[in-house]
């Protein structure tokens, strides 16, 4: 199993976008992931609690590249935009750090490209 992070690119809701995103995640019956976490921001000395970023950590094989490719999809159409307008786009950074960023069309113009690209470094 490998960590696949998602940084979901939005205005200033990202945060709320991103645990939308895992919620979606989370409930995609097709998903075979081990677990998905949203990240929190380093405390720093004087602060009680972390907040929560605008970034999953999901840990899954190569085989779930394709659910969790159809997952985004379904949930770009879903979200569509954020509640100001602004276009979602998701950055997909690989285990060895290589980041993908893609939004909607892209996603659904791409689609097979990204999985063969997930799968191969995920393996």
């Amino acid at each position: 199993m490998n960590t696949l992070k998602i940084h979901v690119l939005a205005d200033e809701d990202s945060s709320k976008e991103a645990k939308n995103l895992k919620n979606w995640l989370e409930n995609d019956e097709d998903l075979d992931y081990q677990k998905i976490n949203q990240e929190r921001a380093e405390l720093k000395d004087d602060e009680a609690g972390g907040v929560m970023e605008a970034t999953l950590a999901v840990v899954l094989g190569a085989p779930a590249v394709v659910q969790l490719v159809k997952a985004l999809q379904t949930w770009f159409v879903q979200k569509g935009q954020t509640k100001r307008g602004e276009e979602i786009t998701v950055e997909l950074e690989k285990p060895d750090g290589t980041k993908l960023k893609v939004n909607a069309k892209q996603l659904n113009d791409q689609s097979a490209e990204l999985i063969r690209e997930l799968s191969s470094l995920l393996k």
